[in-house]
């Protein structure tokens, strides 16, 4: 296999067309999964563990077919790196969100 080459550091216009993209997917469906697993009869606080795991599972299985697809290794290095920086960006908009008096369902559209 060659050297590892993963990034997440896209640059500008390749970032603003992937946000465009996948903005309108992303919380969608994690918000359907964790629906109908709450509709399955499963509390709240565990659907959106198992949504969160599953997704996470996932991103993990999609990124390992593009390593085995492009003979390199995963860089678990990153995906950490990448994981607290969204996970810090979320926290940051929902705490400015809540500041502002903000009740909007979907920080993503504003809806």
């Amino acid at each position: 296999m060659s050297e590892p080459s993963e990034t997440f550091d896209l640059p500008p216009v390749v970032r603003a067309l992937a946000d465009a993209i996948t903005q309108k997917y992303r919380l969608s469906l994690a918000l359907q999964m964790t629906e109908e697993l709450v509709d399955a009869g499963v509390p709240m606080p565990i659907a959106f563990h198992i949504t969160v795991g599953e997704l996470c599972t996932a991103a993990a299985r999609v990124a390992m077919t593009a390593c085995a697809i492009e003979e390199r290794e995963p860089r678990r290095d990153l995906w950490i790196q990448r994981s607290g920086e969204v996970f810090d960006d979320a926290k940051h908009l929902f705490a400015d969100l809540k500041r502002q008096g903000d009740e909007r369902t979907d920080p993503e559209t504003g809806r």
